[in-house]
């Protein structure tokens, strides 16, 4: 790393520290904290820009590998207070992530882009019919990299350390048996194998669990889980902040029942809710009951599996209203409940419109509004690929957003 790449750094740290700093972040991390636990009325709102950051993040000075790496993650932060300004708490530490990887059955899927930036892809799937293929299916194999974590921790604290701390974080510990399944075999394939061969999909479904759980235990007894109920992120758009995990920070072997979950299965939309609870349910509650709180959903109409099965899980926290979910009747079920109506709405507003409809962004954010009336309400806006040449427009959106509650909300 070359030293006008320091000195270029430790500016850009000292800048996240002065935002983390602002007196409006110890007023939106109470807040998260009443929020999460569900002792708050008050809405929170969130914005996920992974998916348009060419729309508002400058382009990179550093040329170093971790110089790059440093850069990217400082200015992610700075980027988000200053063109969204959303309730994200910026955070006063850097954060270096626990690498670890899960390769289901041992297969290798090769997938397909026009491009490296293209969101397209195809996948070349291993498993064409279950039956015939059934011996491919291996023992899942993982990887787990503490040391280079702590490497990389030690690289940076000798960058940006005297600024501000630099801790290692696990963060929310993520699985997807349905989409492993699908990078397996297919969408069509797995329709089919289910009423083709129920024995065999069982089994194989009975694998893929056993080496997740597996998989989750080597993970603990590895040191590779810190805890997460504080500034961390959480899958949807969402943080972790609550007084319900462990907070202690010197807490030694963290294990999954310290630490937030995250669960979805967008795959399995368009089988019966009579087929999700036998085929997939059964082995998603035997990982999701590892966890100590749970945050469920992402595009998937969760409404449509929530009494046959979802309404079972016993540590779910969050819940994800999507654009395809009925919601008011999630609203209905998840009034009053210690459950968070995790509603994301749809991305179209800022991403798809030439112009800004505000008329119509009103009525839709005031039907949520509505709809979740006695629930525990965020709105996370994901899924939104370009901001149509106006990096301020996401932050346009949640000022209204927030004006909206105001005119709206009744709690």
């Amino acid at each position: 790393m070359q030293q006008w790449e320091r000195d270029y750094l430790r500016e850009l740290a000292k800048k996240q520290l002065e935002y983390a700093s602002l007196p409006i972040m110890k007023e939106r991390e109470k807040l998260w904290y009443l929020h999460n636990d569900c002792k708050t009325s008050v809405p929170v709102v969130t914005v996920e820009k992974d998916t348009f950051l060419g729309d508002v993040m400058p382009e990179q000075k550093c040329e170093s590998d971790l110089a790059r790496k440093i850069e990217f993650t400082l200015l992610n932060k700075i980027v988000h207070h200053e063109m969204i300004d959303d309730d994200t708490v910026i955070p006063d530490f850097y954060s270096v992530s626990i690498p670890k990887s899960f390769k289901p059955f041992d297969l290798d899927i090769v997938e397909h882009r026009v491009s490296s930036d293209s969101i397209g892809y195809h996948l070349d799937h291993p498993i064409q019919d279950l039956e015939d293929d059934f011996h491919k299916l291996k023992k899942s194999t993982w990887k787990i990299d503490v040391e280079g974590a702590l490497e990389e921790q030690k690289q940076t604290q000798d960058v940006i350390g005297d600024i501000m701390p630099v801790e290692l974080r696990s963060g929310c510990f993520g699985f997807v048996p349905a989409r492993a399944i699908f990078d397996s075999m297919g969408l069509e394939n797995m329709m089919c194998a289910m009423y083709d061969y129920p024995d065999e999909f069982h089994q194989m479904m009975r694998m893929l669990t056993d080496d997740m759980l597996e998989y989750m235990k080597e993970v603990e007894k590895a040191g590779a889980l810190t805890l997460c109920g504080g500034n961390d992120w959480l899958n949807q758009g969402s943080y972790g902040f609550t007084n319900d995990l462990p907070k202690d920070k010197e807490r030694p072997n963290v294990k999954l029942s310290d630490i937030w979950g995250y669960m979805d299965s967008q795959e399995t939309v368009d089988i019966s809710p009579d087929m999700f609870d036998e085929f997939f349910f059964k082995y998603y509650v035997e990982l999701t009951k590892q966890f100590g709180l749970l945050s469920y959903g992402c595009c998937e109409p969760v409404s449509a599996y929530w009494e046959k099965s979802l309404h079972k899980l016993e540590n779910l926290r969050k819940i994800s209203i999507s654009a395809w979910c009925n919601e008011e009747y999630m609203g209905e079920r998840l009034k009053g409940q210690k459950i968070v109506y995790l509603r994301k709405p749809s991305p179209n507003f800022f991403g798809v419109d030439e112009v800004f409809e505000e008329k119509g962004f009103e009525e839709h954010i005031k039907k949520t509004l509505n709809a979740a009336e006695g629930c525990c309400l965020e709105f996370a806006f994901r899924d939104v690929y370009t901001l149509k040449g106006d990096p301020y427009r996401a932050k346009k959106g949640v000022q209204l957003v927030r004006q909206y509650i105001e005119k709206y909300w009744r709690g």
